[in-house]
């Protein structure tokens, strides 16, 4: 009986921590979202809607995007060149 009541124990800490970890990047991702323009995340859910419906290329809006990457420099020309509807949220 004593072993069911340990493994029981650890998995409550665990659900704590996993919980608390939870809200602390619920919070995070709130406070990245307050600082995002709300016309780019307009553009962003239109996007994420033609990716998931879709699918194929345009599921590369997910891709991590950096400042001087390869795929950054892409969407900077297409963003330029194309409306937003386009495989690549340009």
């Amino acid at each position: 009986m004593h072993i069911y009541r340990d493994e029981a124990q650890a998995i409550v800490k665990k659900w704590g921590k996993a919980s608390a970890g939870y809200m602390e990047t619920q919070v995070a991702l709130q406070e990245l979202t307050d600082r995002l323009d709300a016309k780019w995340i307009a553009q962003w859910e239109a996007a994420e809607a033609i990716a998931i419906e879709e699918r194929g290329e345009y599921l590369r809006i997910y891709d991590v995007q950096t400042e001087n990457g390869e795929y950054s420099q892409y969407l900077k020309y297409h963003m330029t060149n194309y409306s937003f509807f386009s495989p690549y949220m340009c």
